[in-house]
């Protein structure tokens, strides 16, 4: 953002300032519309606190907090969940073979009907 404002303070400065942006970074040495931001990030420490601050701020982002772990009820809650869920897919694939077995059967009537209607000329 600080370079976005410097670029904008380069970019706007008036006619009569003498300094010509020859850097990327000439642009806080010369006061534009932003002499504030100018003068402060003319001074190396401040360059380097915002940096600082910049790693700090990415850092506290990138990396998660510890967790504490979870209590015991709740293993108990989770097992229990998981068994719940174990129970359910055993009974959908049982319902998948079902079906399978059922679309089989139709599948093979409906070749047979087609044998049928070839053989018997079809309409007519």
């Amino acid at each position: 953002m600080v370079l976005v404002l410097g670029f904008l303070n380069c970019v706007l400065k008036t006619e009569n300032s003498k300094v010509s942006a020859s850097s990327p970074f000439d642009f806080f040495s010369s006061p534009g519309i932003f002499p504030a931001l100018a003068a402060a990030m003319n001074k190396p420490k401040t360059i380097m606190l915002w940096g600082a601050a910049a790693v700090a701020v990415v850092g506290a982002l990138s990396f998660p907090s510890a967790s504490s772990g979870q209590a015991a009820g709740d293993e108990q809650a989770i097992a229990q969940l998981v068994n719940e869920i174990a129970e359910q897919h055993n009974k959908i694939v049982a319902n998948q073979q079902a079906i399978d077995v059922k679309v089989s059967a139709v599948a093979e009537t409906l070749r047979v009907a087609r044998i049928f209607v070839s053989r018997g000329g079809g309409k007519k």
